[in-house]
């Protein structure tokens, strides 16, 4: 498995983006993600993650 640097952004002080940090990528994955549940499902719960 490869090895990930993790960066991080601290939205509290209004910053979004610093370097090569930001969150545009897994919020455009979980969109997504979310995206084909509600397609298909409608709704879920916690429990069936």
């Amino acid at each position: 498995m490869e090895e990930y640097e993790h960066f991080s952004v601290n939205h509290s002080a209004k910053v979004y983006v610093d370097g090569m940090a930001h969150t545009n990528g897994i919020e455009s994955v979980w969109a997504v993600l979310k995206r084909g549940f509600y397609g298909i499902y409608h709704s879920f719960s916690v429990k069936h993650l």
